[in-house]
């Protein structure tokens, strides 16, 4: 039986499953470094874990975590995330739940 760990929302700080939350890592090869979605768990790199609601979105890119939860000294570019449309409708398992799929935030 394979588990699901607990992870921490870098946004509200909440404690929840790896199944309930999106994971985002960073694309380091541009400049600024840019915060993407790993949908499938496999993109190399630490990651930071992120609920698809907007307050989670908002509260995370008001506290600036992002050089923190990255272990980056360089700029990352969050501005993705503000234009994010709608973070409720991401499904973290993949895509978005109304069918169509984002490639990055």
């Amino acid at each position: 039986m394979a588990s699901n760990p607990m992870r921490t929302c870098v946004g509200c700080r909440g404690r929840d499953s790896g199944s309930n939350l999106i994971r985002l890592v960073l694309d380091a090869s541009t400049s600024p470094a840019l915060i993407v979605v790993d949908r499938r768990g496999g993109l190399p790199g630490r990651g930071a874990w992120l609920h698809p609601k907007r307050q989670c979105v908002d509260r995370a890119i008001g506290r600036k975590v992002w050089a923190r939860a990255f272990r980056h000294s360089g700029g990352v570019d969050a501005g993705a995330l503000q234009g994010l449309e709608e973070p409720d409708q991401i499904d973290p398992a993949g895509g978005k739940t109304d069918g169509h799929t984002m490639s990055a935030l």
